[in-house]
């Protein structure tokens, strides 16, 4: 029999009241019931699969399938009795939501929640059991460059994505939000506030452009603070509440930085002596504006281009008109100890890149390795003639291309999808579970159609890429 329930409003606890109220007599044991966002109503228990009426009377979710303990009327989230949150078919863990404790033994169990999304919760397996207050938020990359604003982008300095994978390789307990000092990261702020039931926000290390939250969807800003990089929580606290709700949305203020790249053309001359130039390079204005974009917004980082002049090889080592060269390239391979011996990495770059012309030489698009530099792997080779999907857009191609190998250099080697070679070869943020954004990410291993704007870069990423800046500082090459 229904015992409690709310519809948006008010909550009832009368069984003659609720019974007036929901479409019609429910005998089923179900406890509690929630009017959706929709208007309709949900009928839920501990251990049943929750019910929703229609047209056709009492159905079962077609998405929402395990037990509920209850509904925001206002958000339409659900709270589950095995401890997760969910809403549109994702959901998020009560560590996810709660806490910043790595303790597994701690179990959350969802007491009850108001129309607006408020949530009370218990804490057990260590002591007695802990009662919270909490509510859920979600936040959101947004691409304010354009107009209008892109809401939702991945690649503009919020990490959403590594808090849905799997406990393991790169997988992160929290939310993510990239506040670059000296600039501004654009956000959207999803929760249950309102006008009444507000939130404060406020951080260590950055300013947000709103310091009250008190709409259900809102779009903010947050510049870092300091002169240093650093993690921090977001703090938010309730409006009517004396301590602050502990929410793991966290915060990386990273310093600006610019990275300095030397472009080395590579030229493939014959036994006759005719000179084969690379097929395809970006200008220096492309590549400059290229690579900001794609790590300026996710890492504060901007670049200066250095274009060497061309220096012409004759691969054909032994004058039979054939290349000499392994396919595809080694470390160590005569490729690279002929690019590294005719030319010489740059004396003031933190990163050379050889683009080679490439109609004949090798089937890799990009190759990072370590040769002769006095930076480790710091040497990328680019295939400058770009075999494979002749329908993309081989200016596109080449661009991605060197984003791609410069992220091998500061984050290390490997792909979230573990490459296209038989034996896979996992990068440092596999994150498991959440394969189907992989394509969008800026270490996916091949170039198509789908990959080719990916220029996501998730936290555990930003972390190494900010170990290289450090290093690189440490040896004052920065």
């Amino acid at each position: 029999m229904i015992r409690t329930g709310h519809d948006g409003n008010n909550v009832h606890s009368v069984t003659e009241e609720l019974h007036s109220l929901i479409p019609a007599t429910f005998t089923q044991p179900y406890e509690r019931c929630a009017k959706l966002p929709s208007g309709r109503w949900i009928v839920m228990a501990p251990t049943l699969s929750p019910r929703i009426y229609t047209s056709t009377g009492w159905v079962e979710s077609p998405t929402l399938s395990k037990p509920t303990v209850d509904v925001s009327a206002t958000t339409g989230m659900a709270y589950l009795t095995d401890g997760t949150v969910w809403q549109n078919s994702e959901s998020l863990t009560g560590q996810q939501l709660f806490s910043e404790s790595p303790d597994p033994l701690r179990t959350y169990h969802y007491v009850d929640a108001s129309p607006q999304g408020w949530l009370l919760s218990s804490l057990t397996g260590v002591g007695s059991p802990v009662p919270l207050l909490g509510m859920p938020v979600h936040v959101e990359g947004v691409d304010a460059s354009v107009t209008p604003a892109v809401v939702g982008a991945g690649d503009v300095g919020v990490d959403d994505l590594s808090a849905t994978a799997k406990p393991g390789k790169g997988s992160q307990r929290a939310l993510w939000v990239m506040a670059p000092i000296g600039g501004s990261t654009s956000f959207r702020f999803r929760s249950p506030a309102t006008t009444d039931n507000f939130l404060k926000l406020s951080c260590d290390t950055a300013t947000v452009s709103n310091d009250t939250a008190n709409a259900a969807d809102m779009q903010l800003t947050i510049t870092g603070t300091g002169s240093d990089s650093q993690n921090s929580p977001l703090n938010l606290k309730l409006a009517n509440v004396a301590s602050s709700v502990r929410w793991p949305v966290m915060v990386k203020t990273m310093k600006k930085r610019t990275v300095k790249v030397a472009v080395h053309p590579i030229g493939y001359e014959d036994a006759n002596g005719s000179v084969l130039s690379p097929t395809y390079l970006p200008t220096k204005v492309a590549l400059k504006e290229y690579l900001d974009n794609v790590y300026g917004l996710q890492v504060n980082v901007n670049f200066e281009i250095n274009y060497i002049n061309q220096k012409n090889i004759r691969f054909d080592l032994d004058g039979d008109g054939k290349t000499d060269v392994s396919s595809p390239p080694e470390p160590d391979s005569e490729m690279a100890k002929i690019c590294v011996d005719a030319v010489g990495p740059s004396s003031v770059a933190n990163i050379d890149v050889w683009v080679v012309a490439g109609t004949t030489l090798y089937r890799v698009v990009g190759y990072t390795f370590d040769k002769g530099s006095q930076n480790p792997r710091s040497e990328i080779i680019i295939d400058g003639g770009l075999h494979g999907d002749p329908n993309l857009d081989k200016n596109l191609v080449i661009l991605k291309v060197f984003a791609h190998e410069i992220g091998h250099v500061m984050i290390g080697l490997g792909h979230p999808d573990g490459g296209l070679d038989p034996v896979k070869i996992y990068g440092p943020a596999r994150l498991e579970g959440a394969e189907k954004y992989h394509p969008m990410r800026l270490m996916y291993s091949s170039v198509s159609a789908e990959s080719l704007p990916g220029h996501r870069i998730v936290k555990k990423e930003w972390d190494l890429i900010e170990a290289w800046l450090v290093s690189q500082e440490v040896k004052g090459y920065l």
